[in-house]
Order: C-alpha cells, then sequence, then structure tokens
C-alpha cells in the first residue's frame, strides 16, 4: 500500500518511515547500503526535507539505519525493520480498534436514544387506553326513569351529559354503537364513556 493510501491520523514522517521500512523489508535495500540523501527522499515524497530528517531519526532510534553527518544514510539491519513493521501494524490495528469501539458506543447510544423513545410511545398509548377504558361506565334504566319509553335520539344524551352511549344492553341482547332510533326501557344498561363530570351527570339524568 502506497503511503498516500495510509491513514489520515498518521504523521506525515511516520508514513514514510514505515515505508522505507517495508521497502527494506522486502529486500529493496540491503544491509550496509547507502539510500539516497534527505534532499533526494524529500523530493521522492514531495515533503519538506525536516519531515525526511524525522523518519530517519525514527527508523535510526529503532536500528533500522544509521544515520551520521557527511556519511549519508546506511540500512543496518532487515530485522529491526521487520520488528518495526510489526509494531506500527500492531499499534494501527488498535487504533482501529478503538475506533470501532467508538463507532458501536455511538451506535448504542443512538440506539438507547430509540428504545427510549419507544417506550414513552407505548407508556403515553397505554395511559391512553388504561384512561380511556376506566371512563366506561354501565347505568341501568330504573322503571321510573324519565328515559324510559325515549329513543336515544329523543333523550339527546350526549347533548345534555357529554358521553357517548357506546352499547346498550336491551332484553338479553347487546346492540353496539346503537343507532338513534333505539328505544329506551327499564331495565336496559347504558354502556357509556366520557369524563368522570359527564358520567355523573348520565348517572342524574338515568334517575330523574
Amino acid at each position: 500500500m502506497a503511503t498516500h493510501e495510509r491513514s489520515a491520523g498518521t504523521p506525515r514522517y511516520e508514513q514514510i518511515a514505515r515505508d522505507l521500512a517495508e521497502r527494506i523489508s522486502r529486500g529493496e535495500y540491503r544491509e550496509g547500503e547507502k539510500i539516497f540523501g534527505r534532499s533526494t527522499l524529500a523530493g521522492t515524497y514531495q515533503v519538506s526535507p525536516e519531515t525526511i530528517r524525522r523518519a530517519i531519526a525514527l527508523l535510526h532510534s529503532r536500528g533500522v539505519l544509521a544515520a551520521e553527518a557527511g556519511r549519508g544514510v546506511t540500512i543496518t539491519s532487515v530485522s529491526n525493520a521487520q520488528k518495526f513493521l510489526e509494531e506500527f501494524r500492531a499499534r494501527e490495528h488498535l487504533t482501529e480498534l478503538q475506533e470501532k469501539i467508538a463507532s458501536l458506543f455511538e451506535q448504542r447510544r443512538r440506539l438507547d436514544e430509540e428504545i427510549e423513545g419507544t417506550l414513552g410511545e407505548i407508556l403515553a398509548y397505554t395511559s391512553k387506553s388504561i384512561s380511556t377504558v376506566q371512563n366506561l361506565t354501565e347505568l341501568v334504566i330504573q322503571p321510573g326513569s324519565s328515559l324510559v319509553g325515549q329513543t336515544l335520539a329523543s333523550a339527546q344524551i350526549r347533548l345534555r351529559t357529554g358521553t357517548t352511549i357506546i352499547a346498550v344492553a336491551k332484553d338479553g341482547e347487546d346492540i353496539y354503537s346503537p343507532g338513534p332510533d333505539v328505544t329506551l326501557g327499564a331495565g336496559d344498561v347504558l354502556v357509556a364513556v366520557g369524563t368522570s363530570e359527564a358520567k355523573d351527570k348520565l348517572k342524574l339524568l338515568v334517575e330523574a
């Protein structure tokens, strides 16, 4: 892999040091052989001489090559070049793992937020559903009620109480979503839904 393809997070002088170590390891340079001077290397890699100096200093510190004033740069150890590459690759792999962990943590954070949001929706929906069930009421029309003989339309229950009759139990039959022409009689059971205040009004109406 060419040095320009390496991670942008790796310093340029380290990329060059690795590239030189790879070339030494492949046998392009032999032990005891002198390599080009800093100026030539700077032109090859299109960097400043200072960057080349740092790359050479790094390899010198690892025993890969020797740099002496007036004598140039000499390859000293292929095995050390290989060790340097192993260390470099191990560090790159560790960096990749760290980046992967960071990415996974970010994914988990987003997933936790999504789960929390979904749970919130479930709780809100459940609360609403429970509230609706709790607002159901059943009232039996007594023989003396003013509703006896009236239809749902004439009784105007919704207008007078704010409740909605969703079912009427009449003569052993359950009439769901009863129409306005259903006639109410004694013993009929009204199934209504509404607020607590509306249910209280319906109770008063049934008992009137």
